[in-house]
């Protein structure tokens, strides 16, 4: 309250002396503000409005294959195309019945091609083997030829004796079979061990009855059951016996199987 009486008396007196032409007073006859007082803060930075922030652009998603979730980016599947064969050469093997292998030469066209399947099927005399690749979609790879074999089994069984032809990817090899390679032409070993119909040895397998059972070549199957007994039997084809097992499931979990 003082302060301010004070400042109205020092404006009073200088409006009466200018009205009397007196002097007018300086500021420094003025007492100095008091402690405390307000002062202007010359050079302080007034605040400036901040510019908004340019919006970025929203960078485009990788469109999702059929079925796939959203987002995820797209995979290419494999490229699958036919396998470049150079030869095919035909193995007969001895024994009885008589096994017949076609050993398949060829080449990769480059280091990531690689096997993808190979199907064999038969019309007439003609073994037709189809050769599958697939290579990488996008991959980066050698471009050197790289050189393959595969053997494949020929299913012979039950084949009468003559002349056939083996075709694989449109490259062909023949041979021919001199005997029949039917069930009733094989002969039968001799064996001191009873003999029973297929039908009754797959019977006893599936049942779980044999502890080991043993496979040849030609065909002969000997079952070691487990009340002690020793049964033999003629199997239609080759792994006939094997199949069995298999289809035996937990029942034949611990059969021992061999094949010579």
């Amino acid at each position: 309250m003082d302060i301010r009486i004070t400042l109205v008396a020092s404006f009073a007196l200088v409006a009466a002396l200018a009205a009397c032409g007196a002097p007018v007073p300086t500021p420094n006859d003025f007492p100095p503000p008091p402690t405390g007082w307000p002062t202007a803060q010359a050079g302080r930075p007034t605040a400036t409005p901040i510019a908004s922030a340019t919006p970025r652009p929203t960078p485009p998603t990788a469109t999702p294959a059929s079925g796939g979730a959203p987002g995820a980016a797209t995979l290419r599947p494999p490229l699958m195309t036919l396998a470049r064969i150079e030869s095919v050469q035909v193995r007969i093997l001895e024994g009885v019945p008589t096994r017949v292998q076609a050993v398949v030469r060829g080449a990769f066209p480059d280091g990531c091609t690689s096997i993808a399947g190979i199907v064999q099927g038969r019309d007439g005399n003609r073994f037709i083997i189809t050769v599958n690749t697939k290579r990488p979609a996008d991959a980066m790879c050698t471009m050197a030829l790289v050189p393959f074999e595969d053997v494949v089994e020929l299913s012979m069984q039950g084949l009468p004796r003559g002349t056939y032809t083996v075709v694989a990817n449109s490259v062909e090899a023949s041979f021919t079979l001199t005997q029949d390679n039917t069930v009733s032409t094989l002969p039968q070993v001799a064996t001191p061990h009873p003999r029973v119909a297929w039908s009754d040895a797959e019977a006893l397998i599936l049942a779980g009855q044999a502890s080991e059972i043993m496979q040849t070549h030609a065909l002969e199957v000997t079952l070691w059951l487990k009340d002690g007994r020793t049964v033999v039997s003629t199997e239609p084809r080759i792994d006939a016996a094997l199949a069995v097992i298999r289809r035996c499931g937990a029942a034949c979990a611990n059969t021992r199987y061999a094949t010579e």
